[in-house]
Order: structure tokens, then C-alpha cells, then sequence
């Protein structure tokens, strides 16, 4: 930028000054504009100052006012088409002022060419200067602050003028500056039900906001509070994006989300620990189980028929025989969300005149205690020892053959180790055996009647 000297820029400037006592008598051919911007607090915005001429000009002044609680003016800067019109150089004549009297605004005052050689040209959006605004951090949200040329900044004051030897009023189009509403922060969103795929989502609030709209693959699923900091989802199946857009004075924030996915449903495990243990002087089955997870009902059938229908928090029932055939016991139902479990069966007889035992009291004595029990079969398998008076009570798994390693071991593990139960009739009530094999018992213990 270079100064005017002599009396061209002494008389250009006074007749800018002196032109509007007589500039309004003339038809206005020219048209300053400021663009309208955004931003969030913090951020710097840059707004163009642009003019649209039916004619060429040599110069111009102007003078933008602005609100000092909003923005901070930080330079004003030469424009593309302004920065080559002198030849391909700077205008010979460009003074701005961050700070003039009568702030906060700016103010520009430019000749193209000293001697008159090079103009602006005719057309529209010449961009004549670049203001640049920091937004700050005090500016209220959602509100728009006024950019608005004046003639009253400066000292003396700057008039808001173009010339070609006369000087114009333009047509004036103010701009401003949109403080953006800053969006939320720290978006999570965590599945909290698996069943229904309900998703927790959580934020934190950069402003006050009026309300939010909780979005669900771009659709409102709800609108909130602004005072809110959650959410809660129910996205049922599949994947999708759940995003947060705060709301101030009917602004939107930009939409902060996050992409999540329902797990699919577990298959629940079925009861386990399954024991169906015959009372034959009553032909009443004392049916018991474990629940390896809660579990919302529990279905007992006798050979396909429904019995009973329990809450899912029961572990035993008895079932009634009315004959000495053999039935089937089966438990089915529902665990975690209503899905179905795989249905566990035990077959059972009444029998009056089977004998009847405790399964893993291998020594017969009326009794499963783990090591005693465990150390018969294994003198028995391994060392030639006494064999079962009752060869289903030493079966302790069940499997239709005693073998001594596997028996023990089984023994121990439930005794000891908080493994499963023997299986039917089960290890505390005496019971006969349902399962169908070569073992037999020939001498029960004593106090199973």
C-alpha cells in the first residue's frame, strides 16, 4: 500500500468527504455489500466486503460497525479482485483502521491509482476487502450480531462512499455474524438391555440450550429438556446412529452421535444339576434342579403334558405317578428375554419292588461322603477290593458301568468341589433307578426302606 501525495490525493479525499452534501442528487450505480457468516465462540470468521457497479470507479471509503460484546475485529485485509487492480498491483492509496473513533468498527479508504490510470471494473461480487472477527467467548449463542456500514466512525469520520470523480451513496447490504450454538460433548452410548436393544446415551452440555432432539438414524425418536444430560434408546434390532442436537432460540447445534449395535440374543443355558429321584413307597418324583442364569418360567411336563407353569426363580416340584410304567419328566421355558432353553428330560418308574439307594454311596453305608465313597470304588477298580453290595449306588455318574477312576472323581468333584449332584435317585433322598442298564443293586443300604 502506498500513500497519495500532492494535491491528487488531497483533492480525492476531500471530495469523498465533501460528496455527500450533493452525492444523493445523483442516481446511486453502485452496491457494497457484507457477507453473512458463522461461527462458534473462540473461532475466527472472515466476512467479505463485495461491490456490484453498473460503471468503474477509482476509490471508495467505508466504515462497519459492529457489537464489541460479540466480536473483536482483528484485521481488515485487501481483497482478491482490489489486491490486482492497480495494473496487477495494490492500490496506490489503501488505509484501514481497526480502531477507529466511534468504535468498535472499521474502516477502509482506498484510490486504485494515484494517477487515474486503472479502475475498479463494472460487474458483480468484486471483492473490495476481507474483515476478520474473532467470535467471543462471552457472545450469546444462537443470536446473530449485526455488521452495519456507517459514516460515523473515524475522525474525521469516514464516509461510506464510491467515486469516478463523483461520489456515490451505494446501495448498502449489511452483513453479520451467526454465533453458532456449540454442540454437546462427550456423546456415549452403551446397550443397558439387551433384550430390547435400549441404549443409554449420555452427554455433556457446552451451553444452555433450550431442548434436545434425540435422533435416531437421522428421525427424532424424542425431544428433551435442555436441563437433560441422557437418554434412553430402543433401537430393537440391528445397528443405527443416535445422535444429540442441542436447540437454542430455534437454532440447531450440529448433531454429535454414535454408532452402536445390538448383540445379538443369547440362547439361554438350560437348568443343569437335573435330578428326578422316585419315592416308591408314594410313587411321588421329587424333581430338582439349578438355574445357571434367572430365568422368567420354568414348564414341568409329564410325558408331553404341562403340569405346571413355575416362576423362574423355583428350583424344585414333585410329580405324582399313578402306575409303575416308565414316564418322562421334562422341564422347558424361558430365560433372559423371553428365549427359549433347550427342554431337559429324566425318565422314571414306580416300581414298589426295585431297590432303592443313594447314588455315590458306594460302601453302602446309608451315606455319600466324598473320600470314603471315592477310595472304595478305587480299591475296588484298582486293588483288587470288596465289590458293591449295591452297583448302582457306585455308578455315580450314571452311565450304566462303574468305572472306578471316573466314578471317584465324580464323587469328589460334588463333595468337595461343588461339582454336579448324582444324577437320579440322587445322593440325600433314597430312590430306585429309572435308567435302563446290566447294573443292579442286590443289597440296599439299610435305611433307604
Amino acid at each position: 500500500m502506498r500513500a497519495i501525495s500532492g494535491l491528487r490525493s488531497l483533492a480525492f479525499f476531500l471530495a469523498l468527504s465533501a460528496a455527500l452534501t450533493w452525492a444523493s442528487l445523483a442516481d446511486a450505480q453502485f452496491t457494497l455489500t457484507a457477507e453473512d457468516v458463522s461461527g462458534l465462540p473462540g473461532e475466527t470468521v472472515t466476512v467479505a466486503v463485495t461491490l456490484d457497479a453498473d460503471q468503474t470507479s477509482f476509490g471508495f471509503s467505508l466504515g462497519i460497525a459492529h457489537n464489541g460484546d460479540d466480536l473483536t475485529l482483528d484485521a481488515i485485509n485487501i481483497g482478491s479482485e482490489l489486491e490486482l487492480s492497480n495494473g496487477g498491483a495494490e492500490p496506490d492509496f489503501y488505509v484501514v483502521d481497526t480502531d477507529p473513533d466511534g468504535g468498535p468498527g472499521g474502516t477502509v479508504f482506498c484510490v486504485v491509482s494515484d494517477l487515474g490510470t486503472f479502475f475498479l471494473p463494472a460487474g458483480n461480487a468484486i471483492e473490495l476487502v476481507l474483515f476478520d472477527y474473532t467470535i467471543n467467548a462471552g457472545a450469546a449463542a444462537a443470536a446473530e450480531s449485526e455488521l452495519t456500514f456507517t459514516s460515523d466512525l473515524g475522525a474525521p469520520p469516514i464516509s461510506t462512499v464510491v467515486s469516478d470523480g463523483i461520489s456515490y451513496i451505494p446501495t448498502l447490504n449489511n452483513g453479520s455474524v451467526l454465533v453458532e450454538l456449540p454442540p454437546v460433548t462427550n456423546v456415549s452410548c452403551e446397550v443397558t438391555d439387551v433384550c430390547i436393544c435400549g441404549v443409554t446415551v449420555n452427554w455433556t452440555t457446552e451451553s444452555d440450550y433450550d431442548e434436545f432432539d434425540i435422533l435416531l438414524d437421522g428421525e427424532v425418536e424424542a425431544t428433551l429438556l435442555g436441563t437433560e444430560s441422557s437418554a434412553v434408546v430402543n433401537l430393537i434390532s440391528g445397528t443405527g446412529t443416535i445422535a444429540v442436537v442441542g436447540r437454542t432460540n430455534g437454532v440447531d447445534a450440529p448433531a454429535i452421535g454414535c454408532l452402536i449395535e445390538c448383540p445379538p440374543i443369547p440362547i439361554p443355558d438350560s437348568p443343569t444339576a437335573f435330578v428326578c429321584s422316585v419315592d416308591t413307597s408314594t410313587c411321588t418324583v421329587n424333581v430338582s434342579w439349578l438355574n445357571p442364569q434367572p430365568m422368567q418360567t420354568i414348564e414341568v411336563s409329564l410325558d408331553g403334558v404341562l403340569l405346571e407353569t413355575l416362576l423362574g426363580n423355583e428350583t424344585s416340584t414333585t410329580v405324582d405317578l399313578d402306575d409303575e410304567l416308565m414316564h418322562e419328566i421334562t422341564l422347558a421355558g424361558t430365560g433372559p428375554c423371553g428365549v427359549s432353553f433347550e427342554a431337559v428330560t429324566c425318565e422314571v418308574i414306580c416300581d414298589e419292588s426295585a431297590p432303592v439307594f443313594l447314588r455315590g454311596d458306594a460302601d453302602n453305608n446309608g451315606t455319600v461322603f466324598g473320600l470314603i465313597d471315592a477310595f472304595f470304588i478305587l480299591e475296588f477298580g484298582f486293588n483288587n477290593g470288596p465289590s458293591p453290595d449295591c452297583e448302582d449306588a457306585a455308578d455315580a455318574d450314571d452311565n450304566g458301568v462303574i468305572f472306578a477312576l471316573i466314578d471317584a472323581v465324580y464323587i469328589l468333584q460334588f463333595a468337595l468341589a461343588g461339582g454336579p449332584p448324582p444324577p437320579a435317585p440322587g445322593a440325600t433322598t433314597c430312590g430306585s433307578d429309572a435308567t435302563s442298564d446290566t447294573l443292579d443293586c442286590l443289597d440296599p443300604p439299610d435305611n433307604c426302606p
